[in-house]
This record gives C-alpha cells, structure tokens and sequence, in this order.
C-alpha cells in the first residue's frame, strides 16, 4: 500500500491521490474503485511518486521507494564522511601538506614526498616497482603503492609506518585531532 500520484493516461493534465494496493483480483484504489479501466495494468502505465514518473507495472510502495531513497543519501553521507582532515606537527611546528593530511580508517595518512622531506630524508621512487624508497643516512625504508592511499593524484601514507620506520616517534592528539611527530635525531652520514 502506498500514496501515490495517479497519471490518467486517457486525459492531458489530470492528476489525482489514490491509494494503491494490489489483491487476488488486480490493482485497486482507495475505497475498493479498481485501476484497470484506467489502462491495461500489465503494460504498465506512468506513476509519479515524490515528483519522480515511473512505469507501474505491478506492486509499487512508497515504503519500497523511501528505503531507497534513504539507503542511497546515508551511502552518500558516509562517502563524504570517510575521510577527516587533520593537522600533522613535526617537531612542534604545523606542516601543510597539499592534499591535506587526513584519517580514514583509523589510520592517519599525509603526502609520502612531503612527510619524508619534513623527516629529513630522501625519497627515490620506482616507478617499474611502483615503490618508493625513503632514506636517512643509512638508514632505508621501501614503501610500496599498495600500503597507501592515491588522493589527488598523490600518495599518501599512513604516518606511522613511516614515521616509525624512520626512527621518529609518532602520537595521535585527539583532543587536537592532529598527529605529532617528534623526528629522530640526525644520522651521520
């Protein structure tokens, strides 16, 4: 059963609320009056639910349509949702990353180049390999494409992985929502 917006075919501009339902006998309106004069049911004829023309061609709910509906705007509340940005800190003083740091997933992520030369280290990608080879002084770290994220165009890693990797230690403020990041001390070359 549902409150639909009935289409008569047979009359340009003429619109009317039913209510709908279906029975052993076939479709029927508000008060028992059936649809089947209207137009044949099997081929079907245009409804508007919510402003939206469809084709009835058999059992049509608002319920049906309003999950729907609803399904579709919380999957698209939650895309938007997935990532938050956050400051990231290295040594005390705020780093911009372009794109922006960001957690998804629990994980805090940042821009692999940048992060690393905030670290003071060097970054060689492979691109056969698709990995990216982060040094400071002898010290090496592969990261491969597969352990981060790709946002515009760029990967970005989860902070500490790499951060750890290299030394550093590596907190997540909460009350701030930002990481800090206190770097390790130089390495002779």
């Amino acid at each position: 059963m549902g409150s639909l917006m009935l289409y008569r075919p047979d009359a340009v501009n003429t619109e009317r609320r039913a209510r709908v339902g279906r029975s052993d006998s076939g479709a029927y309106a508000h008060g028992g009056r059936t649809l089947s004069g209207m137009k044949d049911l099997a081929g079907g004829f245009p409804i508007a639910i919510m402003g939206l023309w469809h084709r009835y061609v058999g059992e049509v709910t608002i319920m049906r349509t309003m999950l729907i509906l609803v399904g579709c705007l919380l999957s698209v509340g939650m895309v938007a949702a997935a990532d938050e940005i956050v400051s990231v800190y290295v040594d005390g003083k705020q780093v911009a990353f372009k794109p922006d740091a960001r957690v998804r997933d629990g994980k805090a992520y940042a821009p692999l180049r940048e992060t690393s030369e905030a670290l003071g280290s060097e970054v060689q990608w492979n691109a056969q390999a698709q990995l990216a080879v982060i040094c400071r002084g002898s010290a090496c770290v592969p990261i491969k494409k597969s352990d981060g994220i790709i946002v515009n165009n760029q990967l970005l890693v989860p902070l500490r992985v790499l951060g750890e990797a290299l030394g550093a230690k590596v907190a997540w403020d909460a009350a701030g929502r930002a990481v800090r990041i206190a770097s390790p001390p130089k390495f002779a070359h």
